[in-house]
């Protein structure tokens, strides 16, 4: 039984874990997208991408990175779409 409760209290952990990492980059993400393009937060990825390595390890390092950066080069593509984009840039 307690080999159980062990094992359900590490599950519960990794999950959240993995929840506090999603809800950096989702909040990130928010203000990556909805500020002006002058503001990059694109080095703050970098907080969650060491979170990710100290807890899950080398694989998911490598996802978070690449995924931290498509979301930073996302950006610019992105701005064109509201109105805060700047023409003259």
């Amino acid at each position: 039984m307690a080999y159980l409760k062990n094992k359900l209290i590490n599950y519960n952990l990794q999950v959240s874990k993995a929840l506090l990492v999603l809800t950096i980059f989702i909040l990130l993400g928010v203000l990556e997208y909805f500020t002006p393009t002058e503001y990059v937060f694109g080095y703050l990825y970098s907080g969650a991408i060491l979170l990710v390595s100290y807890w899950f390890g080398g694989i998911a390092t490598t996802s978070a990175t690449f995924i931290a950066v498509y979301l930073t080069m996302l950006n610019r593509p992105l701005a064109k779409l509201f109105l805060w984009y700047d023409r003259e840039f």
